[in-house]
């Protein structure tokens, strides 16, 4: 990797605000919750290509049925205003589609906190 990819990576970095979630779904979901979150963030993509940046999902080892959602903002004007119409679309989009088959809790949101670095 070139010096200048690493600059460009890193300055690509910085310019996002991120949301962690937990979520637990019933073991029998575990493959329905894969195939959802892949169409999530496309839809996201769609929807919302300004601001959306992207979603890392992990799977727990330990706990098959439990997984981490780590969800990327873009730093731009507006972001503050426009994450609270973001997040309530994927509220409903999650109860929509999954009533109380699953738990989802937010571990960290940006909105919550001040960025420091």
């Amino acid at each position: 990797m070139s010096m200048n990819n690493f600059i460009r990576n890193r300055r690509d970095f910085d310019n996002l605000l991120l949301n962690m979630d937990r979520i637990f779904v019933r073991p029998c979901y575990i493959n329905a919750y894969i195939k959802f979150s892949h169409e999530l963030n496309e839809y996201l993509f769609c929807k919302y290509p300004e601001f959306y940046a992207g979603l890392q999902l992990y799977q727990s080892k330990e706990e098959k049925s439990r997984f981490t959602v780590f969800t990327a903002y873009y730093e731009v004007p507006n972001i503050y205003k426009e994450i609270e119409k973001i997040c309530e679309d994927i509220d409903e989009i999650y109860k929509d589609v999954w009533r109380n088959n699953i738990k989802r809790e937010c571990i960290f949101s940006f909105r919550d906190n001040i960025r420091i670095l």
